[in-house]
């Protein structure tokens, strides 16, 4: 099975706001790409990104992890946001922007392997403490404690990035083009916004 690598996302149907950040977030999930390596072990690419609501937020679902979360940018703050399947829709902080977000998952995807099989809990934590302190001299409030990234770097410390035993973490083939879970889809509870309502006009 062959890595997907790089991949650029189908953003030429998406309506978004105008102004300079969301200029930037279509350039860089539509031609720039994402780093989508390892067969997708850190987050699967949603060819076509749609919106959801959650929390009272309004958020581009542009990535999946497992089948009930969803990573997403903010409408409003431009944050990269990761979206749980729980009766509040509950969103926890990934990185500050896009461009963070693609620097941060590049660099963390090129780091692996992170440690050789079997390493003893010394290097782990090692392994770990680098990891954390490279992402926080990228982008500092992503380590923050309960984010998504401080949550990755604790499962690094305890050995749950060492995939050498199983093989091929996740099967690209399966994933790459199955349709969204049913929660993403289904129309957003009264008194969340939908994208309308935040939308600012085009030309």
């Amino acid at each position: 099975m062959n890595d997907p690598g790089r991949v650029t996302l189908n953003m030429a149907t998406v309506p978004v706001p105008a102004g300079d950040m969301w200029d930037r977030v279509v350039q860089v999930l539509g031609q720039q790409g994402l780093d989508c390596s390892l067969h997708g072990v850190l987050f699967r690419p949603v060819m076509d990104p749609f919106w959801v609501g959650a929390q009272g937020r309004t958020i581009l679902v542009f990535g999946r992890r497992g089948v009930f979360e969803g990573l997403g940018v903010d409408s409003v703050t431009g944050e990269v946001v990761d979206v749980l399947d729980c009766p509040s829709y509950q969103t926890i902080f990934v990185n500050s922007s896009i461009d963070l977000f693609e620097k941060a998952s590049s660099w963390f995807l090129g780091r692996y392997p992170f440690y050789e099989p079997q390493s003893d809990e010394e290097v782990l934590e090692s392994v770990a403490c680098e990891i954390r302190q490279h992402l926080y001299d990228i982008d500092p409030p992503c380590v923050d404690p309960d984010t998504f990234w401080d949550t990755i770097c604790w499962d690094v410390a305890i050995g749950d990035w060492d995939f050498h035993d199983n093989g091929e973490y996740v099967d690209w083939s399966l994933v790459s083009d199955d349709p969204p879970p049913v929660w993403w889809t289904e129309k957003f509870a009264p008194g969340q916004p939908t994208f309308d309502t935040i939308r600012v006009p085009g030309p």
